[in-house]
């Protein structure tokens, strides 16, 4: 092409009278024709660069709650994600990359209260950021050759990792990835969560929340127990909607005071997969607790009645009653009070107060009454519920 070129323009050269402004126009085009030539060819300055750094593979270990899904198949066992990459992790596959490589490996999307020293990056919020850990190793590591990512699924937290992965292929570093785990979950039944509360007193009834997880593609009707060891202190029969959460409770009356060490379970069904999961052990105790009340009247009047006949029937409530009777004197009987309790020792044993229509002033409570009772309210804390009467008070 650039012969070619020359010898156009030395035609024209000719023809055109053999001109010294031709001449320089002809030079001038033959000169693009070489540039142009020069640069078809693509011409490259090649310098070979001896490394003394021994290269650098990340290992990048999914650190984020999913992995505790239990859905591996290992051997006879089904395993949870995390535990299978432990194995994998016992086995260190990565020797071979050690003769000529440096091998790092860490944790990261690892969830705020895991205290691992050597994760790469710890996550802030609760999910799976591979944008932020992939760019932070790109950061990091000033001669990194590849990346190896043991992940149990997509991103769900921070931006699309498609951004750094672009950096990845424009600076020639591979990425691969390992996905543990299964797309569905296997079929099973578990008792999620047992809400006990810490205790319950004796007496009453005890309500013990829990959460059924159900992964069966049916409905299953089974019968939850309570059990202390080998005796079933209460049952219930409840149904299991399909592939949803269930959340009810059980009913408990202690028949004695104590500790007890409890389970709830509820049978295994014969497509269940997971064997273990059908039960959950719980601590609670049992106790005695009576609620000291004291109720002050003027009049035996509706309100008076009613309140008193409630309190006198509940076991959980210890009460003594005061009925000032303006003019006639104090009332009597069982749980009255022949005084009012006029020192602070006297009236601290009490946790609620019902003052009803009653005033200060003779045959009714004295000024000194009325600030014992407003400091068992300030220093103490107990309630002070009042009752208005017909009365004014």
């Amino acid at each position: 092409m650039v012969a070619l070129a020359g010898w156009l323009g030395w035609i024209n050269w000719h023809r055109n009278g053999r001109r010294g402004k031709i001449a320089l126009l002809e030079a001038l085009r033959f000169v693009a024709v070489i540039m142009l030539a020069f640069t078809i060819l693509r011409p490259e300055l090649l310098r070979q660069i001896q490394r003394t750094e021994t290269p650098q593979v990340v290992i990048l270990n999914d650190a984020s709650g999913s992995m505790q899904t239990r859905d591996v198949v290992s051997t006879n066992n089904i395993i949870t994600r995390t535990d299978w990459l432990k194995e994998q992790t016992k086995r260190a596959y990565w020797t071979p990359l050690e003769a000529d490589s440096e091998v790092l490996s860490g944790e990261f999307a690892a969830p705020p209260d895991v205290g691992e020293t050597n994760a790469i990056r710890q996550a802030s919020e609760i999910g799976t950021d591979l944008s932020s850990a992939l760019g932070s190793v790109l950061r990091q590591q000033q001669n990194l050759k590849a990346v190896l990512l043991l992940s149990d699924g997509d991103w769900n937290l921070g931006t699309s990792p498609i951004g750094v992965a672009t950096r990845y292929r424009d600076e020639g570093i591979p990425v691969y990835s390992i996905v543990t785990g299964q797309d569905e979950p296997i079929p099973d039944l578990a008792m999620d969560e047992v809400s006990a509360p810490a205790y319950g007193l004796f007496g009453e009834q005890i309500a013990i929340p829990y959460t059924i997880q159900s992964h069966l593609p049916r409905d299953v009707a089974t019968e939850i127990r309570l059990m202390n060891g080998t005796e079933q202190l209460a049952s219930k029969k409840v149904t299991f909607p399909a592939n949803s959460r269930f959340r009810d409770s059980i009913m408990w009356y202690p028949r004695e005071v104590g500790e007890f060490d409890l389970r709830l379970e509820f049978p295994i069904e014969k497509d269940e997969q997971l064997k273990d999961n059908n039960t959950a052990a719980f601590h609670i105790a049992v106790r005695v607790v009576k609620l000291s009340v004291l109720v002050v009247d003027s009049q035996p009047r509706w309100e008076y009645r009613f309140l008193r006949n409630a309190l006198a029937r509940d076991p959980g409530v210890d009460l003594s009653c005061i009925l000032f009777h303006p003019n006639i004197g104090l009332g009597g009987g069982r749980d009255y009070l022949s005084t009012f309790p006029g020192s602070r020792e006297m009236l601290t044993r009490y946790d609620v107060v019902f003052l009803g229509d009653v005033g200060i002033g003779k045959g009714q409570l004295s000024e000194k009454d009325a600030e014992l009772i407003k400091g068992l309210v300030e220093q103490q804390g107990s309630g002070l519920v009042f009752m208005p009467g017909r009365r004014g008070n």
